[in-house]
C-alpha cells in the first residue's frame, strides 16, 4: 500500500517520526540541509531518491545505498520504481544505514575531528 507523501518544510522534534511510515526517502536538492536529511534517512533504513548534487561528498554509491537521477523525469521513475518494489526498497535501505553505521559512527567523526584540529 501506498501511503500519501508527507512535506516537511522546516525543523521538527523527531525527524524519525516524520520519515518512519514513509516507504522511501525523495530528496530533490531544494533547500539547505539536504546532506544531513540524506544521512538522517539513511540512518533510519530507509532507501533514498537524490541527485548527485544533493548527495556529494557523502560517499554515496548508486544503485548500492542510493538511487541518484538528475532529471525530473528520470528522478520521478526511480521514486515509482522503489515504490513497486520492496525487496529493492529493503536492500537500499539496509545498505544506506549500515554505511551510516560504519562512515559516520563517534569513533570515526571524533577521529576527524582530531585531525582537523590538528592541522589547524
Amino acid at each position: 500500500m501506498i501511503l500519501p507523501c508527507p512535506l516537511i518544510t522546516g525543523s521538527v522534534p523527531n525527524i524519525r517520526a516524520e520519515i518512519s511510515p514513509a516507504s522511501s526517502a525523495s530528496l530533490p536538492p531544494i533547500g539547505s540541509r539536504l546532506r544531513l536529511m540524506i544521512l538522517e534517512a539513511a540512518a533510519i533504513g530507509k532507501p533514498i531518491v537524490s541527485t548527485r548534487l544533493g548527495s556529494d561528498r557523502l560517499n554515496s554509491t548508486d544503485g548500492e545505498n542510493i538511487v541518484l537521477a538528475d532529471e525530473a523525469q528520470t528522478f520521478a521513475r526511480a521514486v515509482a520504481e522503489l515504490l513497486r518494489h520492496a525487496p529493492r526498497r529493503r536492500c537500499l535501505g539496509l545498505a544506506g544505514r549500515r554505511r551510516v553505521e560504519r562512515e559516520y559512527n563517534c569513533p570515526v567523526l571524533q577521529a576527524s575531528v582530531r585531525e582537523a584540529l590538528a592541522l589547524a
